[in-house]
């Protein structure tokens, strides 16, 4: 049931980012941008600013949790049943948040309600302005966030024995 793009003035297809990964019981999670649609994200009838996971077998498609702007990494930890995800946010509010699978509930991030960043235009920062705290509203607060933007990409699993030698490596 998914909503057609309608609305060409405000699609934004950079904030359409999107990862997928491999999860336990022949399942895929998958991340699905927002593109800027800002009143679909919240709702669940549609993919829009969402991580889902979808069975290889017969299809079925799970929402895990939603109010994402930008997802670029998504990191499944097998051992505490955890998807570790990172997005960018509006100009500044990158952040990396975790949700937990074992909630019987999905698991709101508040995009486009709250971010610890700020809109890029005049116009949409009084058509939907943002609040500074994810909790205070209803919404899950991000693990960590990042004001200015880092530029936020992949996340991955390293060993504590893991360490880089860039003495000897030419840029």
């Amino acid at each position: 049931n998914q909503k057609c793009i309608y609305d060409y003035q405000r699609f934004n297809p950079h904030a359409g980012g999107g990862r997928i990964i491999e999860l336990e019981n022949n399942k895929i999670g998958l991340s699905y941008g927002s593109f800027s649609f800002f009143e679909n994200i919240l709702e669940k009838n549609n993919y829009w600013g969402k991580n889902i996971s979808i069975d290889k077998r017969n299809g079925e498609v799970k929402i895990l949790s939603i109010g994402h702007r930008n997802v670029q990494g998504l990191f499944f930890d097998k051992k505490k049943n955890i998807i570790i995800s990172t997005e960018h946010g509006p100009k500044g509010g990158d952040e990396i948040n975790v949700v937990e699978l074992n909630q019987s509930k999905i698991e709101n991030f508040g995009w486009p309600k709250a971010s610890y960043g700020e809109h890029y235009q005049e116009k949409t920062k009084k058509e939907y302005p943002l609040k500074k705290s994810h909790a205070k509203f209803g919404f899950k607060e991000p693990a960590h966030y990042f004001v200015p933007s880092v530029g936020i990409s992949e996340v991955i699993d390293c060993k504590k024995t893991f360490s880089v030698d860039c003495e000897n490596y030419e840029f």
